[in-house]
């Protein structure tokens, strides 16, 4: 199944990809901070269903992969995802 990023998704995975560049000046750390991307987006695509839906939605799932959480809905012909959170953020209060 074909996965997208909402807008705000985008702006997380750039901002998250700054802060890793400027956190760490590693760039093997921010390769695999990319890998681990494509590996959840991939993982999604294969079985989104399979992931549990966030408490108090009917709609949002959510998957947990080195260190990110992944907000994604799954549309019959796509998935979105719509935000994307280290483990250390205040997702809770900023997912809508």
């Amino acid at each position: 199944m074909k996965v997208k990023l909402s807008g705000k998704a985008e702006q997380d995975l750039a901002r998250l990809e700054e802060f890793i560049a400027y956190q760490t000046r590693s760039k093997r750390v921010l390769a695999r901070f990319k890998r681990e991307f494509e590996n959840a987006k991939n993982s999604i695509s294969k079985n989104p269903s399979g992931y549990p839906l966030v408490e108090n939605s009917n709609i949002i799932r959510q998957k947990y992969q080195w260190r990110y959480w992944y907000f994604f809905i799954d549309y019959s012909d796509e998935v979105v995802i719509q935000r994307i959170f280290h483990e250390s953020e205040d997702w809770l209060n900023n997912l809508e």
